[in-house]
């Protein structure tokens, strides 16, 4: 699961699933809202620049503001950010909520 990894081949990745996708949504009572939805979003996920311009120009779609949405935006991450990758046991062990900086 690197970025230069090839594509999974053969019936595991077929048909392919889209990573991100929309809908828009009626509710019972009339309403209607737009919806966001991604498989990505780990803690490592969102190291990624681009997927972090992704979920904030997704909030702009969802809120119906396409035309406020920035050429660019800005989404450097603030302070520090330092995620563990996941799996089985990469947890790291011991850790109690206070023990992180915010």
């Amino acid at each position: 699961m690197k970025p230069d990894d090839a594509p999974v081949e053969g019936d595991k990745n077929d048909p392919m699933m889209p990573i991100a996708w929309t809908r828009d949504y009626e509710h019972s009572n009339g309403k209607k809202s737009r919806v966001f939805c991604t498989t990505f979003c780990s803690s490592i996920d969102l190291l990624n620049e681009d997927l972090r311009r992704m979920l904030v120009n997704a909030c702009f779609w969802c809120l119906k503001m396409e035309d406020k949405t920035p050429e660019k935006a800005n989404v450097e991450i603030v302070g520090e950010y330092d995620p563990s990758f996941y799996g089985f046991g990469a947890f790291k062990k011991g850790m109690k909520p206070e023990d992180y900086a915010w």
